[in-house]
């Protein structure tokens, strides 16, 4: 036969021990949590009467000055039984993140309270030209805040977004390239935006919106990767290993990359910045994107040739060495076409907008002198 105790391990060492006596008492009761034991555990020890007496007065005490309610509030999440000297506390789980008015919250939390396509702006609404930032892939819309805070573009208004699956954003359901580029230009036709830029994973969206109609005024690429050859080795073995054995070599490459973002050439803030929105990425979310991504670098065309081909203004933008390149036919193919012009900034750079917003910022001005 099974008989209901108090037991609750928050409570006081009295009341504890009280518990353990088998203690039935309506105020104890009600200072903690009904359980059942069996009766024959409670038989063995023998009851504890003097414990028992003592521990009810203390709760019964403290029984009168605790606020007479049932059910936590609205906001609040666990209720914390309270000590001797104390009163009546509710609180909220670690777990919940700090108090309403900060900031702070779990990456889950912030995660699932996220939007696919997170936008930032700066620069009027009555600016007569808008330019749309696409990031890297691993990184979110504030690695642009430099570019957007150079003088250059003070004029214009920028619209920078993190793409979905990307520092902590919440994936879509297709992250192909050709569906990113669709949702991209519905965003860039929503902010009237004149001028399209893209940095690596980035760029080869906005060049895919040229490609397939979605946008038709000047684009900047920033390293990007035309074919599969252009893109580093060591990513793509990571990526075809997780797709093939697990996440876990992606997990790694997420965890090296905050250390490789600490050697970039930038303002300290914006470097703590970057640290942080690399940090907060997914390998669950990263292999699929990345894989849909290489998938289109193979895809059997000639992209520099596509480019060459349309009328959009384009400006190719790479490090001699850092970001990437483009192979001795693309450079060729490029530098022939008349729409095309080809950048090449001194030295190894591989994050270009946290990096050289300077020379960045100078390429979007002379796309914007361009724009219709």
């Amino acid at each position: 036969m099974l008989d209901a105790t108090v037991v609750n391990i928050a409570l006081p060492k009295a009341q504890q021990e009280a518990a353990r006596s088998g203690c039935c008492s309506a105020a104890c009761h009600r200072m903690g949590v009904v359980a059942l034991r069996d009766v024959r555990e409670r038989r063995l020890r023998g009851p504890r009467p003097d414990r028992c007496i003592a521990a009810a007065g203390q709760a019964r005490d403290h029984q009168e000055a605790r606020p007479q309610f049932t059910d936590p509030p609205p906001h609040t999440a666990t209720w914390s039984p309270p000590a001797a000297t104390d009163c009546c506390r509710w609180r909220r789980p670690k777990t919940c993140g700090r108090q309403r008015g900060d900031v702070g919250r779990t990456v889950l939390m912030e995660a699932a309270m996220r939007d696919p396509w997170e936008v930032l702006t700066a620069g009027s609404h009555d600016a007569d030209r808008s330019v749309l930032l696409l990031p890297g892939g691993a990184c979110a819309a504030r690695s642009f805040n430099l570019v957007m805070a150079d003088p250059a573009l003070a004029g214009a208004r920028l619209v920078a977004t993190t793409m979905p699956g990307n520092a902590g954003a919440p994936p879509s359901k297709d992250v192909s390239i050709p569906a990113l580029a669709r949702q991209a230009g519905e965003l860039a036709k929503t902010h009237d935006c004149d001028v399209v830029v893209g940095f690596s994973l980035g760029a080869t969206v906005a060049l895919d919106m040229v490609r397939s109609g979605q946008f038709h005024g000047p684009v900047v690429l920033l390293g990007i990767s035309l074919t599969t050859a252009d893109e580093a080795r060591f990513f793509r073995t990571v990526v075809r290993a997780s797709q093939k054995v697990g996440k876990w070599p992606m997990a790694l490459l997420i965890q090296l990359m905050p250390l490789m973002a600490r050697s970039a050439k930038t303002d300290p803030a914006h470097k703590k910045e970057l640290i942080e929105d690399l940090k907060r990425n997914r390998a669950a979310d990263t292999v699929p994107l990345c894989g849909e991504y290489l998938d289109y670098l193979a895809a059997d065309r000639d992209p520099a040739a596509d480019l060459a081909s349309l009328n959009n203004p384009a400006w190719v933008v790479h490090a001699e060495k850092g970001d990437g390149g483009l192979t001795d036919a693309e450079r060729a193919t490029l530098e022939a076409a008349p729409n095309v012009t080809l950048v090449t900034l001194p030295g190894s750079v591989f994050f270009l907008p946290d990096e050289a917003p300077q020379q960045i910022a100078e390429v979007i001005s002379a796309a914007l002198a361009q724009a219709a």
